[in-house]
């Protein structure tokens, strides 16, 4: 499970990556396109090295005057990743579906039993 910070830079890599399957982008640009500008550079490239890790993609770093940019090529799990977020919004809908159906059965079966027992 990715944390908030992971999400949002997977996002951003995503829809840059989304046609050709690889991308060049910096630190700065990630940073730009964040929707929580109050995350710091070190969080930034934790995050990338984190999906890294996890095999989202590729990542191969390279030098050009000065400013570091950031290779990075998808893998299985990173093309899957919009579908990931999709079925975990799902998950998390079907749950609380089920605990308001769960508590409005359990509401009428107590009054049932209050009526049929009073």
């Amino acid at each position: 499970m990715l944390n908030k910070s992971e999400k949002e830079v997977m996002q951003i890599v995503y829809e840059k990556c989304n046609n050709q399957g690889s991308c060049l982008i910096t630190i700065n640009q990630i940073k730009a396109q964040l929707k929580h500008k109050n995350i710091s550079e070190q969080k930034i490239k934790s995050a990338v090295k984190s999906l890294q890790l996890d095999n989202y993609y590729d990542l191969i770093l390279c030098e050009k005057n000065g400013e570091q940019i950031y290779c990075i090529n998808l893998l299985k799990k990173g093309y899957s990743f919009k579908r990931e977020t999709q079925q975990n919004k799902r998950m998390v809908v079907s749950k609380i579906i089920f605990a308001i159906i769960t508590g409005v059965i359990t509401f009428l079966v107590g009054r049932m039993l209050i009526y049929f027992f009073n």
